[in-house]
């Protein structure tokens, strides 16, 4: 029911956005058809994903009994190491931690709990073993989290790789990191969503995903005042975005001031 509404939403973004008594007809129009289009998109994405899902599902437990059977799967450390893995937390103390973890053959979960994933070099650490023991991006997130820029990186590589659509990777990997909020709208346009549904999934609160919104409401063709609705204007980009849209479409100073700010 949620997307079914969308439209009514849309409309009443529009009129809330801008103060404006009217919606342009064309806008109204585009709305309404990307609106459509985008329920059939989400109907056709959602099997697909659960399909990747249960394949994924099958994948993870190979790798698991794998690591059962690695004979130190059920050890939260190793030898002489004692050191390196209480000073997990650190960049180079991580490094090397998960180097030794890996190079003596420890599973993924041992690695995990001896060195940690909570560096941005013990995260990188983590998704690269992960993705080399052949997990699925759910069991991934789990294992070494999204917390850092390699690992959003990482998560959204991995799930664009295995074939989700662009809800499973907000789900999975999230669009909290300038890397994430750019994959999540460069994935979004690639699976065909009108610019409604590309605000929904990814936002608009940081640079990126500002740039991003406004880039695809003026190729989309969408008015001035659409386009304030849609992206905003809270970010420095937004704002020169807005303004250098405002002046193109020939409104006046006044007018421009009132879609744009001054600030």
């Amino acid at each position: 029911m949620k997307h079914l509404s969308l439209f009514i939403v849309i409309l009443g973004i529009f009129v809330s956005g801008t103060g404006s008594a009217e919606v342009p007809r064309h806008d109204r129009e585009l709305a309404a058809k990307q609106a459509l289009r985008d329920q059939a998109l989400r109907l056709k994405y959602a099997a697909s994903d659960r399909g990747i899902a249960e394949r994924a599902r099958k994948s993870d437990e190979a790798a698991k009994i794998a690591n059962l059977l690695d004979g130190t799967s059920d050890d939260h450390c190793f030898d002489k190491c004692m050191d390196a893995c209480q000073q997990g937390g650190g960049g180079g103390g991580s490094s090397q931690c998960w180097n030794k973890c890996n190079n003596d053959g420890y599973s993924l979960s041992s690695c995990v709990s001896s060195c940690g994933i909570n560096s941005d070099a013990s995260s990188n650490a983590c998704w690269a073993r992960c993705k080399k023991d052949g997990y699925s991006v759910s069991s991934c997130v789990s294992y070494c989290g999204v917390n850092f820029a390699s690992a959003s990186e990482a998560c959204w590589n991995k799930c664009e790789g295995d074939g989700y659509s662009v809800s499973s990777c907000v789900s999975y990997c999230g669009t909290g990191t300038g890397y994430g909020s750019a994959a999540c709208w460069k994935k979004c346009q690639s699976d065909g969503y009108g610019l409604s549904s590309c605000v929904s999934y990814c936002g608009i609160e940081t640079g990126h995903g500002s740039e991003a919104c406004w880039g695809k409401c003026e190729a989309d063709g969408y008015s001035l005042s659409s386009c304030v609705s849609y992206c905003g204007t809270s970010t420095n980009y937004g704002k020169q975005a807005c303004w250098k849209k405002c002046q193109k479409d020939g409104y006046s100073l006044s007018s421009c001031t009132s879609y744009c700010g001054t600030n």
